[in-house]
């Protein structure tokens, strides 16, 4: 958890620079897009301190009321993101309307590219530690910074060419169509996280195959043990299973206790990521 918290921190702090840089230079340069593009990076920043408060609480230990941990917490926390991410992007568009007057300076491009560099590299960091600590809200971070270096990128050559052919005023409707084109991304994002957490959250059954066949491959490989059903339920960052497995019916109380020992045992050291498992016994 503390490389998650790390992670996000960083982000945090990242995501708040680059949003002050990329505003003051949108204000200057008189770029809606770039404001909007602003604006979209503080989400990032909004973001990243609800998903740190998200994965502290979801990695709460279980209890009487919460047997089997805070996992879904995590979702919880994904959904605010999703429905804040949902406001921006409502902002975003009606700032595409404004009319400012362009003025473009050699630093303002220094300072995009900084960002653009920044942004990389975070994004790859989040990525790379989402994936290793199989944390959703990292790599949802890191896939909505990816957004962000691919705007940004846009409106910086765009500025550049708008300012090589200062007489063509295309690139004036480009600045507010690309500014509407996020928009429409954010809320794209918005749409597809606040759906998937939302069905997370009620329970639905991982279908991971990937997964289930490892398991049942494993769980086979026990004696006296045939697998029959596999299902998954992700709670945040780990797994609980349900198993249902095939036993002859003369088996005794010791030997069953003993083989769900081994099957919890077998599972925990292939590192699925499930912390919790129940079997149930279907007699041949």
């Amino acid at each position: 958890m503390k490389q998650t918290l790390s992670a996000l921190l960083f982000s945090m702090i990242v995501d708040f620079f680059v949003f002050l840089s990329k505003l003051t230079c949108g204000i200057i340069s008189g770029s809606n897009a770039l404001i909007a593009d602003s604006f979209y990076t503080f989400s990032n920043f909004v973001t990243d301190i609800l998903a740190s408060i998200g994965t502290k609480l979801s990695k709460k230990r279980p209890n009487k009321t919460h047997p089997f941990g805070y996992g879904k917490v995590e979702y919880l926390a994904s959904i605010i993101i999703g429905f804040t991410i949902l406001a921006i992007a409502i902002v975003i568009f009606l700032i595409s309307f404004l009319e400012t007057k362009r003025s473009y300076y050699l630093w303002i491009y220094i300072v995009l590219g900084m960002c653009i560099i920044c942004k990389c590299f975070i994004s790859h960091h989040t990525l790379k530690m989402g994936k290793k600590q199989k944390s959703d809200i990292l790599i949802s971070t890191a896939h909505i910074s990816v957004i962000d270096i691919i705007s940004t990128t846009c409106i910086t050559i765009i500025m550049g060419l708008s300012q090589i052919f200062p007489n063509t005023n295309i690139f004036l409707y480009v600045d507010r169509l690309i500014s509407i084109f996020i928009s429409y991304e954010i809320l794209r994002l918005a749409y597809h996280m606040l759906k998937e957490n939302m069905l997370a959250i009620i329970g639905e059954i991982d279908q991971n195959e990937t997964l289930i066949k490892q398991i049942e491959k494993t769980v086979e490989e026990i004696p006296h043990v045939d697998i029959v059903q596999v299902q998954l339920i992700k709670y945040g960052s780990y797994y609980k299973a349900s198993l249902k497995i095939a036993l002859s019916p003369n088996i005794t109380l010791k030997q069953l206790l003993r083989i769900e020992e081994k099957i919890n045992r077998a599972i925990k050291k292939k590192k699925f990521g499930i912390k919790y498992t129940t079997i149930e016994i279907s007699e041949e």
